[in-house]
């Protein structure tokens, strides 16, 4: 008997409170109104999970959004002046109106 490897993601499944379904696969996550159509994609996954992404990277520009970022190469680094410092950051506090409390 030979075992295969199978890279296959983590599969999380969350009910939602209007009887749908979230299901995250690695860092994606996916809405389901259909009980049905949530089992038969995630039964496609499991059979052939490489096909699958493959399949579905094919179709999403942004699909490794999630993945770790990077390191730059020398060319493509950000000069110093045009980054943000600690100090720079705007406070999401300050756009909000006092109430007068």
């Amino acid at each position: 008997m030979e075992f295969v490897s199978i890279a296959m993601r983590t599969i999380e499944i969350r009910t939602t409170a209007n009887a749908g379904y979230i299901v995250q696969v690695g860092c994606a996550q996916f809405a389901y109104t259909s009980k049905n159509k949530m089992i038969e994609d995630l039964t496609e996954y499991i059979r052939d999970p490489q096909a699958v992404e493959k399949e579905y990277n094919k179709h999403h520009k942004a699909y490794d959004e999630c993945a770790p970022e990077r390191p730059r190469s020398l060319g493509e680094m950000v000069p110093e002046s045009e980054t943000t410092t600690q100090a720079e950051a705007t406070d999401p506090a300050a756009d909000i109106e006092s109430s007068g409390y």
